[in-house]
């Protein structure tokens, strides 16, 4: 999970993003949860747990492509 949370916070840095907290708990979902096809719903409803004030336009916006 270290590799691939590398590789995308080098594909935000490129894109000119940072790894805020609020990105991180997306990232970390998303990690947690490979191979499920989840919507930007549901990853919101799990992201929100962690970061109780985070919006859905954020997930939306950081929904990084999966290198594999």
């Amino acid at each position: 999970m270290i590799r691939e949370l590398e590789y995308l916070r080098e594909k935000l840095k490129e894109k000119g993003f940072k790894l805020t907290p609020q990105r991180r708990a997306i990232l970390d979902i998303i990690l947690e949860t490979e191979g499920k096809h989840l919507s930007a719903e549901e990853i919101y409803d799990l992201v929100k747990v962690k970061c109780p004030d985070i919006g859905l336009s954020l997930i939306h916006i950081s929904e990084p492509t999966r290198p594999y």
